[in-house]
């Protein structure tokens, strides 16, 4: 069942918090038969003493900090993981380390595809590009026209990837026209710096603490238009079968949006 409509927030506005109901398809999710929140049940909306999560979000922990917020929380968080890459959530996620977390859209499909039972809670639009391309010092590459026959750091699964391809799809470049490195998103930096590869998107702030430190050796930041478009708060089934998790979840939702 689908509850309610999905939370959204364009980043391009004044920030908003959004008061809306938990939006989470719950088909397939376990019934009575495990003690768990059924697919057809009303979400709850207390949250119980002792409830907690583990939630790896680390610019709403960063904004919660700052505003005094984050003691106001109604239930426990027992941990702030620094996981951020979607490989490295879904493992967590596996491994029953993270009950919830933000990444871009292509995660939950892998997740999916390698048979991780999780769903998508709630939706952010983007309108405006997140990353840029970054060129290793002495690349001398300007414009997306000079991506032919470069190598580029590629992460399947992650939305720079997603990006990537859209970039030189709208560029006109066939991919057999350059040289794709698979690495994790967490290496293209290093990556760069070492000039294993020509090209790696970078987002803020690693672009421009890496440009501080090579646009003198002529690295640059190449300007894609292409919009990773959506991020996305998502949970394994297992957090989203107990009640007392779903109501925390419920209650987060508005301070992420």
């Amino acid at each position: 069942m689908t509850v309610s409509s999905l939370v959204r927030s364009r980043r391009s506005r004044a920030p908003i918090v959004v008061a809306a109901a938990l939006s989470v398809v719950l088909t397939g999710c376990a019934g009575g038969s495990t003690g768990g929140l059924s697919a057809d049940a009303e979400l709850p909306e207390e949250i119980p003493p002792g409830t907690s999560l583990s939630i790896a979000v680390k610019p709403t922990r960063i904004q919660l900090e700052a505003t005094g917020r984050i003691d106001e929380l109604p239930f426990t968080v027992s941990d702030w993981p620094d996981v951020s890459a979607g490989p490295d959530v879904i493992q967590a996620f596996r491994g029953d380390a993270v009950d919830l977390a933000s990444n871009a859209a292509i995660p939950p499909i892998q997740a999916r595809a390698t048979g991780l039972d999780a769903r998508i809670v709630a939706v952010r639009e983007k309108d405006s590009p997140q990353y840029s391309l970054a060129t290793a010092s002495g690349a001398d590459i300007d414009s997306l026209d000079d991506l032919r026959g470069r190598k580029i750091a590629l992460s399947p699964g992650q939305a720079q990837g997603v990006v990537v391809l859209r970039t030189l799809k709208s560029a006109g470049i066939g991919l057999d026209e350059v040289e794709f490195v698979e690495l994790p998103s967490t290496q293209f930096l290093t990556a760069l710096q070492a000039k294993q590869v020509d090209v790696a998107p970078l987002a803020e702030p690693t672009l421009t603490k890496y440009l501080n430190q090579y646009e003198t050796e002529g690295a640059r930041g190449v300007f894609t238009p292409e919009v990773d478009a959506l991020s996305v708060l998502w949970a394994p089934v297992s957090v989203l079968e107990d009640p007392a998790k779903v109501a925390a979840i419920k209650e987060f939702i508005p301070l992420w949006a």
